[in-house]
């Protein structure tokens, strides 16, 4: 959501703070200011905005310079042709939607759950938290009970593959798929209509026995496939042997084929480039298979939601060009 109109409120205030805010020529005015000038000013003391659906206190935008367009689809139809292997984990949100080692605002009602209220979390929060966070960017106006309703029931059918917790997992999903599935999906799918190559895997492996590992919430978080690349980063994980090594050895292998030769391989496996139309992708899990089309459900029904109401959370905002 990084078009969203959400962060510009933070950046309004940094230009205040720093003395650029009634200056006509912002940026100018910004240039003249030392790095740790604009470190203090820009500071918060949480690393997620509580109680949003849009986690980002910043963001990058489209000012012509770096990013030569006026949105996404713009800038990727003008930016230089680069063939990409994106990768995404299984539940993404994991680190961000939940406050499970009080990193967060302790004061947020909806966003990030609290600690304490994981394991009581039920649909009636679900509910409340969804009508909240879904209506706020003015999303779906005037009437914007309809498509909040539509969406609570789209995410209470995914309750079914959770056994454990699943109300808590469905909210957690909505900010993985808003924040990062979706957007990926639509990503690969966009550059592959204009002449990309496009691979993609997906990280669905748990570490055996790992003591950082939720115990409330199915899949692996934001950055997980760090330590298939880099080994022990946090210094938690258990040793790296049997089938865990064989899973990284793997995850290496795909990297080190797709930079040396751009096609991602491992094993006998090849990946799949994706097309306009579907997202084949590496399910990479304790025995990792090749899958026909990434999260389409998900992406079918956020472009729906979209199209229908003429709002799109993926964007943060009302919808003003073809999905």
């Amino acid at each position: 959501m990084a078009f969203s109109q959400h962060t510009l409120k933070y950046s309004k205030q940094l230009e205040e703070t720093l003395g650029c805010g009634t200056v006509q020529d912002k940026k100018s005015c910004l240039k003249t200011k030392n790095l740790t000038e604009i470190l203090l000013a820009g500071k918060f003391p949480w690393m997620v905005v509580p109680d949003d659906l849009d986690l980002v206190f910043y963001s990058p935008r489209f000012d012509g310079e770096i990013l030569v367009g006026n949105n996404f689809r713009e800038a990727i139809v003008k930016a230089p042709k680069i063939d990409s292997l994106i990768g995404i984990n299984s539940n993404e949100a994991i680190a961000f939607a939940v406050n499970a080692l009080n990193r967060y605002s302790m004061n947020a009602t909806y966003a990030p759950v609290q600690k304490d209220k994981q394991a009581t979390f039920n649909q009636t929060n679900l509910e409340a938290a969804f009508k909240f966070l879904l209506s706020q960017n003015n999303a779906f106006q005037p009437n914007p009970e309809t498509p909040i309703q539509e969406i609570i029931d789209f995410y209470l059918q995914q309750k079914p593959k959770f056994p454990n917790y699943p109300d808590l997992n469905a909210f957690v999903q909505l900010f993985s798929d808003v924040g990062y599935n979706v957007p990926v999906v639509r990503e690969a799918k966009f550059k592959a209509s204009h002449g990309r190559k496009i691979y993609v895997y997906m990280n669905d492996y748990e570490i055996p026995n790992n003591p950082i590992k939720s115990q409330y919430l199915v899949g692996n978080s934001h950055c997980a496939e760090n330590t298939m690349i880099f080994g022990n980063t946090s210094g938690f994980e258990p040793p790296i042997v049997g089938k865990y090594k064989q899973v990284m050895e793997n995850f290496v292998q795909m990297w080190i084929s797709f930079i040396k030769f751009g096609i991602p391989r491992f094993g006998n496996m090849t990946l799949e480039k994706a097309t306009p139309n579907r997202v084949p992708f590496a399910h990479i899990l304790n025995d990792t298979r090749l899958e026909n089309d990434l999260w389409a459900d998900r992406s079918s029904f956020w472009d729906h939601i979209a199209r229908t109401y003429g709002f799109d959370w993926i964007f943060g905002r009302p919808t003003s060009w073809n999905l």
